[in-house]
């Protein structure tokens, strides 16, 4: 926490510490004026692999991070998600070396094919098992690329089985055994070309969801469960 604190604040962020906060809608917060299509009647994944819903999102929770810098970034994200262009993303799976290429939202819809091809590459690979990833984690992903110039983001970290995130949570403190990994709502990500640390500070900033520092992994951890942050 203290080693997240502290990149906040060099990038001129005051990180509210302590209480967890409820789940960030930020549809319900005027973030985006598009409803969310559902991921239902989408064409099959791939032979041998189970296909699960993600949940539906809960109300939202104040801003946390109270700063004219971080004001300003979400403001960014709201512009970036309210300009009306298709959302065109390329995502790297960094364990099996698969990407995809999608424009998962266009003409003020969300593709679902195109976010089952996400669903898809982010399998447990381990066990071979796919979850529905969450659209807003989608959005969350795509604005965090864009905001830093790029359309691209490597994945290190996507669905896991209950199995395998027991298999994990056994051998490293830093795997939590309720892990929102479980349910398609959270990844370890890193954008090419940006720091760790910067990946980090904007995502804490834009407060949709839970961030973690993995200084020596190189990636970061975004969830759209209770807004906090940590480091690992």
């Amino acid at each position: 926490m203290r080693a997240l604190s502290r990149i906040l604040l060099a990038g001129g962020l005051a990180l509210a510490t302590g209480t967890a906060h409820a789940q960030q809608d930020y549809t319900a917060r005027g973030m985006s004026v598009y409803a969310p299509k559902p991921v239902a009647g989408v064409r099959g994944p791939a032979a041998g692999t189970k296909m699960a819903a993600a949940a539906a999102p809960v109300a939202a929770a104040a801003p946390t991070v109270a700063s004219p810098k971080a004001e300003a970034i979400r403001q960014r994200a709201k512009a970036a998600l309210e300009e009306g262009l298709p959302r065109r993303l390329t995502v790297h799976n960094a364990n099996t070396g698969e990407s995809v290429s999608v424009v998962f939202w266009a003409g003020g819809e969300y593709d679902a094919w195109e976010l089952a091809r996400i669903g898809q590459l982010l399998r447990d690979h381990r066990e071979k098992e796919t979850v529905a990833i969450d659209w807003r984690l989608v959005d969350l992903i795509w604005v965090l690329a864009r905001l830093n110039g790029s359309e691209t983001v490597h994945v290190h970290s996507g669905y896991r089985s209950p199995r395998t995130n027991t298999w994990l949570a056994s051998a490293s403190s830093g795997v939590a055994p309720d892990s929102l990994h479980i349910s398609g709502k959270a990844l370890d990500i890193s954008i090419p070309g940006i720091p760790a640390p910067s990946v980090a500070a904007l995502a804490a900033a834009m407060e949709w969801g839970g961030v973690g520092f993995y200084g020596d992994g190189g990636h970061v951890h975004v969830d759209v469960g209770p807004v906090r942050t940590w480091s690992h």
